[in-house]
């Protein structure tokens, strides 16, 4: 009988690891670990602090492969979350690695810094993180930018008085919401800004929505998403946009 072998030897004898999922779970748990608000249940305070135990998507493996999203899969809006990217050809774990995650009512509530009405639900946070160091752009006041997209579109009572986005959105159902007082950032993927870095002279694609600017690169047309059909301005005024946004600049030369 042979000396009986460890659990590395035998992966080795079996053709090797499986590097590629390895590398997966470690980009996973590195994306995790830049977007420090995340925890089971959205518990953060609203500058961002972590206040209870930081919850990394568990690397469990299957049949002897590594799944890095574990954790996000067990959550109550994955499925929402996994039908709705598939509609847009993005599949899940694509996502993920981008910093996106299914979001309960009460996470979406402290991410955006203002109270839900009740029954609202959850859905999935879409992380805009800076092209060059990957690092979570921030709103003024150092949150990090996340924007919710719901389940079902939010819809405020026409009498409630507490709104965040003003009397004239009482009646507007909104499908994704962003962070109060955020400003505007717009979504620009690594592989986005360096092509256009690369290419200068490449014609610039700005599309409204995150959703359609993952897609379209996924396809082969690097695209930036807006948030909004005025995302492309700084602020918006009375009578139309004011200024270019200026996370739009470093293309613009």
């Amino acid at each position: 009988m042979g000396t009986p072998q460890t659990k590395e030897e035998a992966a080795t004898a079996n053709g090797g690891p499986n590097l590629e999922a390895t590398a997966l779970a470690s980009k996973a748990a590195s994306v995790i670990d830049t977007i420090t608000y995340f925890c089971a249940e959205g518990k953060v305070s609203p500058g961002g602090e972590r206040v209870s135990e930081k919850i990394a998507p568990a690397a469990v493996e299957v049949s002897g492969e590594i799944d890095p999203y574990s954790e996000f899969k067990k959550h109550p809006y994955y499925q929402f979350m996994r039908d709705d990217l598939g509609r847009s050809g993005i599949p899940p774990e694509e996502a993920f690695t981008r910093g996106w995650f299914p979001i309960t009512q009460e996470g979406a509530e402290t991410i955006l810094g203002f109270n839900l009405p009740p029954g609202a639900g959850g859905g999935y946070a879409i992380s805009f993180n800076d092209p060059v160091s990957g690092i979570p752009m921030t709103s003024p006041d150092g949150r990090p930018f996340i924007r919710v997209k719901f389940a079902r579109p939010v819809t405020w009572a026409a009498k409630d008085q507490a709104l965040p986005y003003g009397k004239a959105s009482r009646a507007t159902a909104r499908k994704y919401l962003s962070p109060k007082g955020a400003g505007t950032h717009c979504f620009i993927l690594p592989e986005v800004h360096r092509y256009l870095m690369e290419n200068p002279t490449a014609p610039l694609r700005l599309v409204e929505g995150e959703k359609k600017a993952l897609a379209a690169t996924l396809k082969g047309l690097p695209t930036i998403g807006l948030v909004g059909i005025w995302g492309w301005a700084e602020t918006k005024t009375e009578t139309g946009g004011g200024g270019i946004c200026p996370d739009l600049l470093p293309y613009l030369k």
